[in-house]
């Protein structure tokens, strides 16, 4: 047991100690949180860790995607003064540009916040057709494969659109994905380390 005890503290003692992966899933993962748990280091945090391309490519699909939505929704504004009144469509528009704009802003402060970096690429993910419910959305760039209707296709596209529709009778039966936001979300879950304070 002694032994052991001395192999934990000079675990503990590594700088920047680190784990990728799933820590529930690996037992040396365990260890090392509960040596850190007993050297008074209790913290455990995820940060992002790949390489620089990739974090410049997750920030310009965030900051520069929802920036573009932004733009995109205040065009959509101009109908109000028009006197055509505001749509549900121009506000949700504005709503997911904006989270998808701080997201973006948040990860460039701090290599530490990817959950919203996430949750904004999750959101982009999804092509949904149905006559009870559509759904699509992005900001950035888009290469999505669908299956509409028995055809296979792809469409690709730069810039920002939303839709989404609740009953769309006239709606073909089809789902889609945005391969962009898959790939990078993949690559983001995959470059990620286990910190320690």
């Amino acid at each position: 047991m002694g032994d052991e005890g001395e192999k934990l503290d000079d675990i503990t003692s590594l700088p920047g100690v680190q784990m990728l992966g799933d820590e529930r899933a690996d037992p040396i993962t365990f260890m090392l949180r509960r040596a850190a748990r007993e050297s008074g280091h209790p913290r455990a945090y995820r940060e992002f860790v790949g390489p620089t391309w990739l974090r410049m490519a997750l920030i310009g699909m965030t900051v520069g995607g929802g920036l573009t939505g932004l733009m995109h929704g205040m065009l959509g504004l101009s109908a109000v003064f028009a006197g055509n009144g505001l749509s549900r469509d121009v506000l949700c528009k504005l709503a997911l540009s904006a989270f998808l704009l701080v997201s973006g802003v948040l990860f460039v402060t701090s290599r530490r916040l990817t959950r919203p970096l996430m949750v904004s690429l999750l959101l982009q993910i999804p092509l949904v057709s149905s006559p009870f419910i559509g759904y699509r959305f992005f900001a950035g760039l888009m290469v999505v494969v669908y299956f509409v209707d028995g055809n296979i296709g792809a469409i690709d596209r730069a810039g920002a659109e939303f839709w989404f529709e609740y009953r769309p009778e006239t709606a073909p039966l089809g789902v889609g994905v945005n391969l962009v936001a898959l790939i990078l979300l993949v690559l983001l879950l995959r470059n990620q380390a286990i910190q320690y304070e």
